[in-house]
C-alpha cells in the first residue's frame, strides 16, 4: 500500500517500474536482492538495510501495532 500511494504522488504506477521477475517477500530477501546487484532498491525497514550493511533512505514514517502473548512481553 505504501508503495501504490508514493507512485500515486509522484504520477507513476507499478507498471512504470522495472521489477524483479521473482519478488522479494520480506526485508531480508530484498536486500539481498539489492546485495546481489539484481535490485537497485526497494520499500524495507532500516534494520533489514542495516543487516546487510545496505544505505537506507528514510521515505516515511509509518506507526504500527505489535501483537505478542502476555507472557512472550514479561520474558
Amino acid at each position: 500500500m505504501l508503495l501504490d500511494t508514493l507512485l500515486a504522488r509522484a504520477g507513476a504506477s507499478v507498471r512504470d517500474l522495472r521489477r524483479v521477475e521473482t519478488p522479494a517477500l520480506t526485508g531480508p530477501d530484498l536486500a539481498e536482492v539489492v546485495r546481489a546487484g539484481q535490485a537497485d532498491c526497494g520499500v524495507a525497514t532500516r534494520a533489514a538495510a542495516r543487516s546487510a550493511g545496505l544505505d537506507f533512505v528514510p521515505l516515511v514514517w509509518e506507526n504500527f501495532d505489535l501483537a505478542m502473548r502476555q507472557r512472550s512481553y514479561f520474558r
